[in-house]
C-alpha cells in the first residue's frame, strides 16, 4: 500500500503576462511577486512544485490557444493556477465583456484539465495614449470577473482592488509603479504576493 508521504505534492502554477513573466528588461520583473510568494508556500508543510509559463506580451486569448500544448501536458488533476492579465486585451480595445468573456474561455479549459482555478483581476496599468479609458474597462472587466461567484473558476484574487494598484492615479506613484506606469516596482509587486497567497492557501493546505 502506497505511503501518504509518496503522495506528489499539488502544483502551483502560474500563467499570464508579463506582470507574472520573468521578463527581458529591468521594468518587466514581474516574477518578483512569484518567487516572493515561495518561503510562504513552503512553509506551509512541504516543498510544492511552483511552475511559471507566464510570459510578456500575452493576451487571454492566445494563453487560452496555447493551453493545450504550453501548461496541459505537464499538470494533473488537482494542481492549482493562478492566471492574471485582461492589461494586455485592455490594451488592444477590448470592450469589458469581451475580455471577461475570455477569462471565462480560458478558465473553463483550464478545469477541464481538473486545475483548481484561481483568477486574478488586474491592477490599473496605463496602455494607450488614453489612460482613464484603459483602466476604465479594466476597472470593468475586473467587476465582471467578480461578479461571477466563481461559477467558472475556484476563486479570484482581487488584485486590481489593492490600494496604490486600483486608480488612474495610482500610475503615477513611482513608489509602485515604474516610469512606464504599467510595469510595477518591486514594491508594488510586494502587494500582489499577499493577496494571491491569501486566496490559494486553502487550496494548497488541503493537498
Amino acid at each position: 500500500m502506497r505511503c501518504s508521504r509518496c503522495k506528489p505534492k499539488r502544483q502551483l502554477i502560474f500563467d499570464g503576462n508579463s506582470l507574472t513573466a520573468n521578463g527581458a528588461n529591468a521594468l518587466q520583473h514581474g516574477m518578483r511577486w512569484v518567487t516572493t510568494m515561495y518561503p510562504s508556500v513552503i512553509a506551509l508543510s512541504a516543498k510544492i512544485p511552483m511552475q511559471n509559463y507566464a510570459l510578456g506580451s500575452q493576451r487571454t486569448a492566445l494563453l487560452t490557444a496555447a493551453f493545450p500544448t504550453k501548461i496541459a501536458p505537464y499538470c494533473r488533476p488537482g494542481d492549482v493556477l493562478v492566471m492574471m492579465e485582461i492589461t494586455n486585451e485592455a490594451r488592444d480595445g477590448l470592450s469589458a465583456q469581451q475580455m471577461y468573456d475570455n477569462y471565462v474561455a480560458y478558465a473553463t479549459q483550464a478545469r477541464a484539465s481538473g486545475l483548481i482555478v484561481v483568477m486574478c483581476t488586474c491592477p490599473a496599468g496605463k496602455l494607450t495614449t488614453d489612460p482613464a479609458d484603459t483602466i476604465t474597462r479594466q476597472q470593468a472587466a475586473n467587476a465582471l470577473v467578480l461578479a461571477n461567484g466563481n461559477t467558472s473558476w475556484d476563486a479570484v484574487a482581487d488584485v486590481g482592488a489593492l490600494t496604490n494598484l486600483n486608480s488612474a492615479a495610482g500610475i503615477t506613484n513611482s513608489t509602485y509603479y515604474n516610469v512606464d506606469e504599467l510595469h510595477l516596482t518591486n514594491v508594488g509587486y510586494d502587494l500582489i504576493s499577499p493577496c494571491v497567497f491569501s486566496i490559494i492557501e486553502p487550496f494548497l493546505i488541503a493537498a
